[in-house]
């Protein structure tokens, strides 16, 4: 970098991008709050990233700009990210253990201290240009970012970090269990057969007949799909979630007794949700339309997953059952959702030069096509075209979710956890990661000072908001005061430190990326 480049110019330049960033973002939380972007559009359009959208991006950014030279970077960054994790888990573990969360967020409070949002954001920051980087160069940061976002892949889907956010929930799913045991008891003693047969006239006529139907019992409490719906095949209800048929939100009901009981004896409407409930009604496990979403359309929608999911992986398998290797099928499993195949193909053309040079410009002589360019240049064209839809449409989906986080309590003292976690993300962690790359520029394992520069931005990350919706998927409308989610301590939590990252970000990483250029690179 030109140690001739003038402080105003580094700060103009680390600022501009910030500024175009939040202005974006705002018109995502904007178009949240006037419901242009639902909760259901929301998912719609972040089925289509993961699905469309981020896998061209990727599958472009790396077969264009990265090639078997940039192996040994891969592997640089596989360490880097991997010590960020780490460094992130000790010191969220630590906070923890020193300011105590509330106990049913104490292992969200941990997972947020781990993943930082490695994709969508440093991918808008480089895409809206940075004065002293060259196009070229900032192209072939985004293709390391998307080495990043490998990592992320691995560590929470593949490897299982979701998972984490399920254990706040254990002791309320016990406690609930022991409850509808107990109301089961009552239950099966109110029921006994009586010397007087009750008549018609002495049930309570304010009782729906329609409510006295019995219903199959679907696991985890669940209810069953509605008679309207049977006769549709399953099948197709559950491919895509953001697809998939939807009662009415006037006829949306819930089960209110318990699990073991096989008829429903009340149901409660639902209506005039605020945006917290709508997003547990669409994306929580309770709900009857996401009882029967296909296992491949949890991995690739990264969303409704549990542990469930990995115990139950290759369960036809008699030796996956024998050697316990459930979570070796379930590692494979992710492996087939669009963004990994696009990763790995990505990978495997880009590393061997003689297949890369179907694709893009080499140094290797191939026979051209009739207009001079590679014989599949046309494939680099579609994704080219179409992958660049990831980042805006990325950018708009984060401000809509910022829009909908909501605190309805600030538990005591968590104020102590939040600040804690905010400055060490933001604040010390860019420090660790300055030092980090500064020493492995030392000893020649880095000498470019693109992967330098985003090697230190990773490390100057807010926490993902992919959080959110594993937690909202865990929490059940009834978990909050009057069948609503409102209230409900985890989101509360995590909506609160999410909102207090985001807002410091703004003032952070200029900072960050101004230091970066004008002391490090």
């Amino acid at each position: 970098m030109d140690g001739n480049i003038s402080l105003g110019l580094v700060i103009y330049s680390a600022v501009k991008p910030i500024i175009k960033l939040y202005l974006a973002l705002g018109l995502g939380f904007l178009l949240s709050r006037v419901n242009l972007l639902s909760v259901e559009t929301s998912r719609g359009i972040s089925d289509l990233v993961l699905m469309i959208f981020l896998p061209f991006l990727v599958f472009d950014k790396i077969v264009t700009n990265l090639s078997i030279a940039d192996l040994k970077t891969i592997g640089i960054i596989f360490l880097s990210a991997f010590f960020m994790y780490g460094v992130g888990a000790t010191a969220s573990s630590l906070i923890a253990l020193v300011f105590k969360p509330p106990k049913r967020f104490k292992y969200g409070f941990i997972v947020g201290g781990i993943l930082p949002n490695v994709s969508d954001l440093p991918i808008a920051y480089l895409s809206n240009g940075i004065s002293f980087f060259t196009d070229q160069q900032s192209q072939k940061g985004i293709a390391y970012i998307c080495i990043y976002l490998a990592t992320y892949i691995l560590v929470q889907f593949n490897f299982g970090l979701f998972q984490v956010v399920e254990w706040d929930f254990r002791e309320k799913k016990e406690d609930k269990e022991t409850q509808l045991v107990d109301l089961s008891k009552v239950l099966s003693h109110k029921l006994q057969p009586q010397e007087t047969t009750p008549t018609v006239s002495s049930i309570d006529s304010n009782i729906d007949e329609q409510d006295l139907q019995p219903i199959p019992i679907a696991p985890d409490n669940l209810v069953s799909l509605s008679s309207e719906t049977s006769h549709v095949d399953l099948q197709s209800l559950g491919r895509i979630p953001s697809a998939r048929l939807r009662e009415p939100e006037q006829h949306s009901t819930r089960n209110s007794v318990s699990s073991i009981t096989s008829h429903r004896l009340l149901s409660r409407i639902i209506s005039n949700q605020d945006e917290e409930n709508q997003i547990v009604k669409e994306y929580s496990k309770a709900e009857p339309f996401n009882a029967h979403i296909d296992p491949l359309m949890k991995i690739v929608t990264e969303t409704n997953l549990s542990a469930t999911d990995i115990n139950v992986s290759g369960n036809k398998i008699k030796f996956v059952q024998k050697y316990k290797l459930q979570w070796l099928v379930f590692f494979y499993q992710n492996l087939k959702k669009p963004c990994s195949v696009a990763l790995v193909s990505s990978l495997i053309i880009a590393l061997i030069p003689w297949v890369k040079a179907l694709f893009v410009e080499t140094t290797k002589n191939i026979p051209s096509a009739p207009d001079n360019k590679p014989p599949l240049s046309f494939l680099m064209d579609l994704t080219s075209f179409i992958g660049q839809a990831a980042v805006p449409m990325g950018i708009l989906l984060l401000g809509a979710t910022l829009g909908r986080l909501k605190v309805s309590s600030f538990p005591p003292g968590y104020w102590k956890c939040v600040v804690s976690l905010t400055v060490f993300k933001l604040c010390i962690m860019p420090i660790i990661g300055t030092v980090f790359s500064n020493r492995l520029a030392k000893i020649g394992w880095i000498s470019d000072e693109v992967v330098q520069f985003i090697v230190i931005l990773q490390w100057s990350l807010p926490s993902a908001t992919v959080q959110l919706f594993l937690t909202a998927s865990n929490t059940r409308l009834e978990d909050g005061p009057n069948g609503k989610a409102t209230g409900h301590v985890q989101l509360d939590c995590l909506s609160i430190y999410l909102l207090g990252q985001y807002m410091i970000l703004f003032i952070t990483l200029p900072f960050v990326v101004a230091y970066t250029v004008k002391c490090t690179l």
